[in-house]
């Protein structure tokens, strides 16, 4: 018996992966994700991040590790703004409270330097 010529999208069909348990892949992404608790800070790191937020400025280029859902991120970019009422500064559009802040260090002209 001789079977018709198979369309390319019913041919491609064949070949696109199956994934039996909707989810799975997902659900197993989910499990690798470590949930880590945020470290207090030495009294020599507070002290040296309170000098660096004293002499940042608006503008300056920060890298900031910080303490978000569960896990540290770095995030790199322009200091936006700085809010003293509210000990938070700004980086781009992300506002990070000072609580959780790790690391904070000024880039100048693709250098780092600590404060």
């Amino acid at each position: 018996m001789k079977r018709g010529k198979m369309d390319n999208y019913q041919r491609a069909k064949q070949f696109m992966p199956f994934a039996a348990l909707k989810g799975y892949k997902e659900a197993l992404k989910e499990k690798e994700k470590q949930v880590v608790s945020q470290a207090s800070i030495l009294e020599d790191t507070l002290e040296e991040l309170d000098y660096t937020l004293a002499s940042i400025k608006e503008g300056d280029m920060v890298s900031c590790i910080y303490y978000d859902e569960g896990k540290y991120v770095k995030l790199t970019g322009m200091l936006a703004h700085i809010n003293y009422d509210f000990h938070t500064i700004t980086i781009v559009d992300k506002t990070i409270p000072a609580k959780y802040i790790k690391h904070l260090e000024v880039m100048t002209h693709g250098t780092r330097r600590h404060l």
